[in-house]
């Protein structure tokens, strides 16, 4: 059995996919299984996966006609026979000792989860979108959504996260639908046991426009909003109390006077916060669709 099954979506992933596979092989942990699922591509990432197969064994490759990126992540969990399992989106990459160091925390700390860092991609430019200050273990649900920025970064491949649990739980991801990791991240948190976060384990995120959550749609809009919904729910149901500004704002609105910041309202479904020349100035919160 190896100690991470690292599952790989391939949706036309020409440009980017050779760098994910590169980074993913030449790891310091060698017992890996790369997991590759390809969702129908038309161009040629069929023969990059099929070339990389045939020098690197660790590489298994499933095939599927074209059904979203969370259908062949779950295809992805009904394959890996790992430990642990990992996400890596086709136009990302990791460090060299990503996996190695996050499977050497979860192990020590007998952490069913263990969470990287996170880079940002985008023009060439790198921003560090998740910073951890330290390792350290965290045990109840809130205290795991906090140390890895949820729920407003609901992102699932800087993390490990041990098979057998997810498996136990029925933790799948919801098909036909973008946005689906906001639910999926929740979810698998609060199942799972004890979370290790693990600075200096990276992961690489690239901004590519052409994939479908960067495509702004009335379905893709309508996705994202439904995402949040049900997440609250879950939260609501299983008795999770996270406040409400941490969650993106439904809608912003800035009121500038000759470029400077006069008055600015951020919007929840239920909060409304006005800022006065940047100051916080006014809380109003709903109840039962009355403002208090």
């Amino acid at each position: 059995m190896p100690c991470i099954s690292v599952i790989v979506p391939v949706y036309n992933a020409e440009k980017f996919l050779p760098c994910c596979l590169k980074s993913l092989r030449q790891q310091t942990l060698k017992d890996i299984e790369i997991i590759a699922v390809n969702d129908g591509s038309t161009d040629c990432s069929a023969e990059i996966l099929k070339q990389t197969a045939a020098v690197d064994k660790r590489l298994k490759i499933f095939s599927q006609k074209n059904s979203g990126v969370s259908a062949a992540r779950n295809k992805g969990l009904r394959e890996a026979v790992g430990d642990f399992v990992c996400f890596a989106d086709a136009d990302d990459y990791v460090c060299d000792s990503f996996l190695e160091k996050l499977y050497q925390a979860a192990v020590a700390a007998r952490a069913d989860i263990a969470a990287g860092e996170i880079i940002y991609i985008k023009h060439n430019k790198n921003k560090q979108l998740l910073k951890l200050k330290k390792s350290a273990i965290y045990k109840t649900t809130l205290e795991k959504y906090l140390a890895c920025g949820m729920p407003r970064q609901n992102f699932v491949w800087n993390k490990i996260y041990r098979r057998m649990v997810l498996t136990e739980s029925g933790v799948l991801f919801t098909e036909g639908m973008c946005f689906e990791d906001v639910e999926w991240s929740h979810k698998a948190l609060y199942f799972c046991g004890d979370l290790v976060t693990v600075p200096g384990a990276i992961y690489y995120y690239r901004q590519n426009s052409a994939s479908l959550a960067n495509r702004l749609t009335e379905k893709t809009l309508q996705d994202y909003k439904q995402a949040f919904v049900l997440t609250k729910k879950f939260l609501r149901l299983n008795h999770i109390d996270v406040r409400e500004d941490k969650f993106p704002v439904t809608s912003l609105i800035r009121i500038t006077f000759c470029g400077l910041p006069l008055l600015k309202i951020k919007i929840w479904d239920n909060l409304k916060i006005y800022y006065l020349l940047g100051l916080k100035w006014l809380k109003i919160r709903r109840q039962n669709n009355f403002e208090l």
